[in-house]
């Protein structure tokens, strides 16, 4: 799940937290349509300057109940 997701004037201050669903912990901000990292900050703040897609990734961690 992610919060923070939605259209911002530019200069404005954003802030997208991610959070994981079991088994899986929160891995990094791509840029959305490529594997460039943007951040790895979980929550992540930035100031809109143009148009930018973000994908939250998760990595598989398990999950200790069966």
């Amino acid at each position: 799940t992610v919060t923070g997701a939605g259209t911002y004037e530019i200069g404005a201050s954003v802030t997208l937290t991610a959070t994981a669903a079991a088994g899986y912990q929160f891995r990094a901000w791509l840029r959305n349509g490529t594997t460039q990292v943007v951040s790895a900050a979980n929550p992540y703040t930035f100031n809109a300057a143009a148009q930018l897609d973000l994908v939250a990734s998760f990595d598989y961690v398990g999950n200790d109940t069966l």
